[in-house]
């Protein structure tokens, strides 16, 4: 499982009922008679992980509070030589999480 996967089911756990709820209506006013559920899965899995992504994008600029954290887990002694390392080395996390 993916990053992306992860963060989408930990965001959206059900996220297709309400939009089964608006497909349904929609089809209902039109006269189509397609299956919301498995169109409204579909549609409910792209905007999942849409926002999955947005997400983890928001989380790539660490807060001064991750970046002491992380200086402490590298090197606790030299927060000067520490700091790039650790911000580049959760960018790089970040990025490829989202190339997943």
């Amino acid at each position: 499982m993916t990053m992306i996967e992860r963060v989408a089911g930990a965001i959206h756990s059900e996220p297709y009922l309400p939009v089964c709820d608006f497909i349904r209506e929609r089809n209902r006013m039109a006269n189509i008679t397609l299956d919301p559920f498995s169109e409204g899965l579909q549609i409910a899995a792209e905007w999942a992980i849409r926002q999955a992504k947005a997400a983890i994008t928001a989380m790539r600029e660490p807060t001064e509070a991750m970046v002491v954290s992380g200086n402490d887990a590298v090197d606790g002694d030299d927060i000067e030589s520490s700091t790039p390392l650790c911000v580049s080395t959760w960018h790089a996390m970040i990025d490829a999480a989202l190339k997943e």
